[in-house]
């Protein structure tokens, strides 16, 4: 049987049994994670990319995505009651309509489309993905395809290692 990334992480590190459906389809992707190569310490990050509004709440609709965001919630709340990895977040949005850090031939130019200012409730984290900045979680502007693209993620990091 497949295991999503998260629920094979979770199995991994002994912290939880989850329920999952998935069924392969269209091709299986087995782990290649053992409880021994788990090792969660005071360098380890998790990166949720792009857990927003936009684009989470249209999978919301479906059974699937319901259970799909159920794991993903699961796995951010095991993170956090480990106390000890940082979590990051990236939220995709520009710091005017305008898209301003997007220059005329940007190729995310396109597939940026409508997305919004901080202020859009779209680009805020879906709910159900619960940032605790109180517990060190970070959220990064994101505005481009790479996590890291004009952030400083590849700052935290390294100031991780």
């Amino acid at each position: 049987m497949f295991l999503s990334v998260q629920y094979g992480l979770l199995l991994g590190a002994g912290l939880a049994s989850l329920n999952t459906s998935y069924t392969c389809h269209p091709t299986c992707i087995p782990s290649t994670a053992t409880n021994n190569d788990l090792v969660f310490d005071g360098r380890s990050a998790f990166l949720n990319l792009d857990l927003v509004n936009a684009f989470v709440e249209p999978v919301a609709k479906r059974h699937e995505g319901r259970e799909w965001i159920s794991s993903v919630k699961c796995w951010i709340e095991a993170l956090h009651d480990l106390e000890s990895p940082l979590i990051i977040f990236t939220r995709p949005y520009f710091s005017s309509a305008w898209q301003p850090e997007l220059g005329p031939d940007s190729p995310f130019r396109g597939p940026a489309g409508r997305i919004g200012t901080a202020e859009d409730v779209k680009t805020m984290i879906y709910p159900s993905f619960h940032v605790k900045p109180e517990a060190g979680d970070v959220v990064l502007q994101k505005i481009g395809y790479s996590a890291g693209t004009s952030n400083s993620l590849e700052q935290i990091l390294l100031a991780q290692s």
